[in-house]
């Protein structure tokens, strides 16, 4: 190749991974390197190009010296269509819509606004506020000039696409409104909820309206009929007022449904985790497309009819071959349930809207299987083996996983919970792995087998948090229950109830000694104990939100606490009095760690970074913008790495890079 075109090449490899990346990096500039580095890195040509170019330079100065940041030793599940995140969204974003032209994106969220988007940038245009509810869906009139929304707040809304101002509100539904749409002509509007109403586009008057429940519904290609979703699919004439054919096949109720170009084809996603395929002249069912784990929530068909795309409550996107129904690609990235999914009017570029809170775009033509392959559930809990070879992950998919840390894959799979698995630990000699769940169980494993070694029963709810004292002689657990018990760990027989808290205890911790436990309850406290009498000792007053997390530094003298009130705490262990409030996290903290020299914190949370702070000055060092909430982190026993688990199901290690704060540096 040209050097020119190579050049050429590698630098549209870093815009493209800018664009992936601008959403952090708008909130910290100074994040650019690493967040770009820890994507190039993994893009096998390119990346390797690109380190030889720019790069490696850049990585040899900031490896060593300046200020610390976190290289990524596993690849992000992105799948390597990404193109842009668009982040601004509140809360669950469930509707996402192109313009005709393809250069903006609409969307609607649970945080009752409808937001207009740049598509290329991903800069957010518009924020159209009116709504006082869930905002279920929204789309563009055909020539893009108006969008339309509907709520829970049982209206339909109007909105001018350029100015964003508020048009017109149609009243008339009775309930919520939970999809929305322009005729083919833009001389209509169609909503359906608590019933299904058309309006003049135009004027905003109604035209007709049939009372009935309806989940989804959608024009047909001339505008002619109407296809309605509810616990069965069925074609509504508009000039007969008619139902013209009915489509009887899922089990379950029916999420989205869509025409294919020509009208000839209908495609349909719903509860029982299928999207199925109808020919609307026959109604006859033509197939069932297999594959997503979760709920379908949205469906639509390729401008050129080719292929169908379907968004899933497991987190992925599926592109399905329409002729054969085989999958054509799986896409990942999303953190939460994909509620809706489009294609561009040209089929080049997709937009999703997930509960994660954001949109992304995504190229059509570069859909495939994601490269790692993680857990199918949120990750609540991980820990490094003493010796730090071994990782272990505690999944809401119900299972355990125990990783090779060298290489970053899976050594064993523990299954034996009926539930959700929320924390995990290995015993201080490794042999052994604890577990607690949903089910309200404690389980021992043997961490070499991974065979089980003793089931702990007496908690009344779920077990959010267990620990081994630092001999490996006892357990401690924390539990919805409001409980923290403490259990011998080799006869398994509860040893004591640690009674006291006001709400569900979410986690707890033995002190370096193991001759104290802390805990952290949503009653907004944390409470020291005395581990032999089981008597409280001290409670820790000053948060403003539930205790999410919280531990001893290794020499015991300091506990560290994070809050849903966004801050992390420290206080004296010895007279619980507050040393220090930090400041940082935009949302509620799920989980903190010491470094184990003390001289480093570490803490992640539901706005989706995990923060480095130095323990000395109580500073934020470091952020690390991640794909989903940040539930779990833990530090490898050298100090220099670290595990993560996040809503999404991602589980990945990090070095920490750079010598500012005297961080010690691991090999690799």
């Amino acid at each position: 190749m040209h050097p020119r075109a190579r050049q050429r090449e590698v630098l549209e490899a870093l815009l493209g991974d800018v664009r992936r990346e601008c959403h952090a990096i708008r909130d910290d500039a100074g994040s650019l390197f690493q967040q770009v580095y820890n994507r190039l890195k993994w893009e096998r040509d390119i990346g390797q190009g690109f380190m030889g170019y720019v790069l490696s330079p850049q990585y040899e100065r900031r490896a060593i010296g300046g200020s610390l940041w976190l290289e990524r030793m596993t690849p992000s599940p992105d799948s390597d269509a990404l193109r842009a995140v668009l982040t601004g969204h509140d809360y669950w974003v469930i509707s996402a819509a192109f313009s005709p032209d393809g250069s903006r994106v609409a969307s609607g969220s649970a945080d009752h606004t409808v937001r207009l988007w740049d598509a290329w940038s991903g800069e957010q245009v518009a924020v159209l506020e009116g709504h006082r509810d869930t905002v279920f869906s929204c789309a563009f009139s055909p020539d893009g000039s108006r969008v339309v929304s509907g709520s829970a707040d049982h209206t339909v809304r109007l909105w001018d696409a350029r100015t964003g101002e508020q048009v017109a509100v149609l009243e008339g539904h009775d309930g919520p409104v939970f999809r929305c749409a322009f005729s083919p002509d833009g001389n209509v509007i169609l909503s359906g909820g608590s019933g299904l109403r058309l309006w003049d586009a135009q004027t905003g008057a109604p035209l007709v309206g049939l009372d009935r429940l309806v989940s989804t519904c959608a024009f047909s290609p001339d505008g002619s009929r109407i296809l309605l979703g509810t616990a069965v699919l069925s074609l509504w004439d508009i000039q007969t007022g008619q139902t013209c054919a009915v489509f009887k096949g899922h089990s379950g109720a029916v999420h989205g449904c869509a025409f294919s170009a020509d009208g000839s084809r209908i495609v349909s996603g719903g509860q029982d985790c299928t999207v199925r395929l109808w020919d609307t002249r026959t109604g006859g069912q033509l197939a069932v497309l297999e594959g997503h784990s979760a709920a379908v929530f949205s469906c639509a068909y390729s401008p050129d009819g080719s292929f169908i795309l379907s968004g899933s409550g497991d987190r992925t996107m599926r592109m399905w071959d329409s002729t054969t129904g085989g999958c054509a690609g799986l896409i990942a990235g999303h953190a939460g349930a994909v509620y809706s999914c489009a294609f561009s009017s040209d089929g080049a570029l997709i937009v999703s809207a997930s509960a994660d809170r954001t949109l992304r775009v995504w190229k059509a033509s570069q859909m495939n299987r994601p490269i790692v392959e993680g857990h199918a559930g949120s990750v609540m809990s991980c820990a490094f083996a003493p010796d730090g070879s071994r990782m272990v992950s505690a999944s809401k998919d119900g299972s355990l996983r125990v990783w090779d840390t060298a290489v970053g894959q899976v050594f064993a799979t523990l299954t034996g919970h009926g539930d959700e698995v929320w924390a995990c630990a290995f015993s201080p000699d490794g042999t052994h792995i604890v577990s607690g769940g949903k089910d309200k169980s404690i389980r021992l494993w043997d961490a070499e087998s991974g065979r089980g070694a003793g089931v702990l029963e007496g908690h009344t709810g779920r077990v959010d948090c267990v620990a081994f004292s630092p001999d490996g002689s006892r357990i401690v657990s924390a539990s919805q229950d409001m409980t923290v018990r403490l259990w011998d760990a080799e006869s398994g027989a509860e040893t004591g109830v640690l009674d006291g808290h006001a709400d569900e205890v979410w986690v707890c911790a033995f002190s370096p000694d193991g001759t104290r436990v802390v805990s952290g309850s949503h009653d907004k406290t944390l409470k020291l104990w005395d581990a032999d009498t089981s008597r409280c000792t001290t409670t820790l007053e000053g948060h403003l939100g539930s205790v999410g997390c919280c531990a001893f530094s290794p020499d015991g003298a300091t506990i560290v606490s994070g809050s849903g009130d966004k801050t992390l705490r420290m206080w004296d262990a010895d007279t619980g009095k507050p040393l220090a409030v930090m400041n940082g996290h935009r949302d509620n903290i799920a989980c903190c760690a010491f470094s184990p020299d003390g001289r480093l914190l570490v803490s992640g949370g539901y706005d989706k970074t995990l923060r480095i702070w130095s323990a000395g000055t109580w500073e934020e060092v470091g952020t690390l913008f991640c794909r989903g909430y940040v539930f779990c982190v833990a530090f490898h026993p050298e100090g220099s790495m670290i595990c993560v688990g996040d809503t999404g199901g991602d589980f990945f290690t990090a070095l920490l890079r750079g010598d500012r704060f005297g961080a010690p540096q691991l090999s690799v």
